[in-house]
């Protein structure tokens, strides 16, 4: 595990300059158990889930402007979905990956 806290990754982000797919360097931090990236396949297939989670979040009618805004209930659905799909996106300290993930795709859907 390399980026266990986002002090660990921000102080590698030059590491990830070899990814060709500009989205995966965005979400470079995602990673295995073993510290491998997340492939580009697998950051699209992250990414689909996340907008799902969005969109179940509007048609409950909780979704926020901007996550910035995102309540406690709509934050934890979110935690919750995505690390159900993916867990190795939970190894971290605090949830920062999630918790990034979303704050870096939410206005993008």
């Amino acid at each position: 595990m390399s980026f266990w806290s986002r002090d660990d990754y921000k102080g590698n982000i030059s590491d990830l300059t070899t990814i060709s797919d500009e989205s995966a360097n965005v979400l470079g931090f995602l990673e295995h158990q073993d510290g491998t990236l997340f492939t580009p396949t697998e950051i699209r297939e992250v990414r689909k889930h996340a907008y799902q989670a969005f969109q179940t979040l509007l048609l409950e009618g909780i979704a926020p402007l901007t996550w910035s805004q995102a309540d406690s209930k709509a934050s934890n659905f979110f935690r919750k979905e995505l690390l159900t799909f993916s867990p190795a996106i939970g190894l971290c300290k605090s949830n920062w990956k999630v918790d990034t993930l979303a704050s870096l795709v939410y206005g993008q859907w």
